[in-house]
């Protein structure tokens, strides 16, 4: 009988235990919920005001983008959380994707970098806009591998890179051009 009396107390406890945990803890923001910060330190969202808070450089949106994609709806934004990055490089990512294609990834480093081409991925520098862009091949890997083209250039002593897959050059061509008019 004790015994049994015993176990109901330990059982009562545990039932105020686990409320008062749970309705003494606050509960977290939806984008807490889906995890701001990843698994790897980084900040992933989509919300392109939080993603500036969390970056000392304005982040530079492609004025132009094809499939009437948004510049100011990205589909992903990602980069260090503001103070993880110390006095190094920081790196910015932007994706967008539109219905039935893969993305367009826009990267921006807060430093220059020098960029070298890779012979094997066929490059070619294009003067775009007055501005020296290195243009190589670039492929997507997965099932199966989607190849595409990846602009990358130097300007204002920062470094931009615009990957576009199952686009024409034409269309990269164009989305790097709307971003160099912007910076200065």
């Amino acid at each position: 009988m004790k015994a049994a009396i015993c176990s109901s107390k330990l059982a009562y406890l545990g039932v105020i235990l686990l409320l008062t945990v749970l309705l003494g803890c606050p509960q977290s923001s939806s984008e807490e919920t889906h995890g701001f910060v990843d698994s790897q330190g980084m900040f992933r969202t989509n919300d392109l005001e939080r993603a500036q808070q969390e970056i000392p450089f304005t982040i530079i949106l492609p004025q132009y983008l094809p499939d009437n994609l948004n510049p100011y709806n990205p589909y992903e934004i990602g980069g260090p959380p503001k103070g993880s990055s110390g006095n190094g490089n920081i790196r910015v990512w932007i994706l967008y994707k539109a219905e039935g294609k893969p993305e367009i990834k826009v990267i921006e480093n807060s430093e220059k970098f020098l960029m070298l081409p890779n012979p094997d991925l066929n490059p070619v520098y294009l003067d775009i806009a007055g501005v020296q862009v290195l243009q190589q091949n670039d492929d997507l890997y997965g099932d199966p591998i989607i190849e595409g083209l990846q602009f990358n250039w130097n300007q204002s002593g920062r470094t931009f890179s615009v990957e576009v897959f199952e686009y024409s050059q034409d269309e990269g061509i164009k989305i790097v051009e709307s971003m160099i008019k912007q910076i200065e």
